[in-house]
């Protein structure tokens, strides 16, 4: 016959090849859309505590004195604080949730013990041996979080009596179960 067929025809296969470009690169841009809007909502129930501490004893036992509020958008579900680090033995200060913005009224006291003294005035051997306040909390899907106050060496009280120090704060991400 003396029709061409569409699949020989030049142009017909530039337009062909445009075409698989543009819905590649539509593609692309609906898979980083859904990404972007997926973090989004993350983000919308995620809690973020906040730690001040107040005072870390430096004899053998004494009283750690914090407070914790809840900067993030989503609640803070299954909440525990307690003093970490070398030698160290805490009480667990616990809350089931705090809400978006909650702020527990009036610091908060954990007793602690030490296997030794800690001396605040000369530097510690490693960060291991500085007491540090840890916050342990999930989201209302399950995810796990942590906030860890870490005071600075030596000791430096801020004008409203709070320590100070660096938070820091990371997102425990969970092991995938295998079916």
């Amino acid at each position: 016959t003396g029709k061409k067929q569409l699949k020989d025809d030049p142009q017909f296969a530039r337009y062909a090849e445009f075409t698989a470009m543009e819905t590649s690169k539509h593609a692309a841009a609906t898979a980083r859309l859904a990404d972007a809007t997926h973090r989004l909502e993350a983000r919308n129930i995620m809690p973020l505590l906040g730690l001040r501490v107040f005072n870390v004893p430096t004899e053998k036992e004494g009283t750690v004195r914090f407070e914790v509020v809840n900067a993030g958008l989503g609640p803070a579900l299954n909440v525990r604080c307690q003093v970490e680090g070398l030698g160290i033995t805490s009480e667990v200060w616990q809350s089931p949730a705090l809400g978006p913005g909650e702020w527990v009224g009036r610091p908060q006291e954990a007793q602690v013990k030490y296997s030794c003294a800690i001396d605040g005035k000369s530097p510690p051997s490693s960060e291991a041996e500085i007491p540090r306040v840890k916050a342990s909390y999930e989201d209302v899907l399950g995810n796990s979080y942590e906030s860890l106050f870490v005071s600075r060496h030596p000791v430096v009280v801020g004008a409203d009596g709070a320590m100070q120090g660096r938070l820091a704060f990371h997102h425990i991400l969970k092991e995938k179960e295998e079916a």
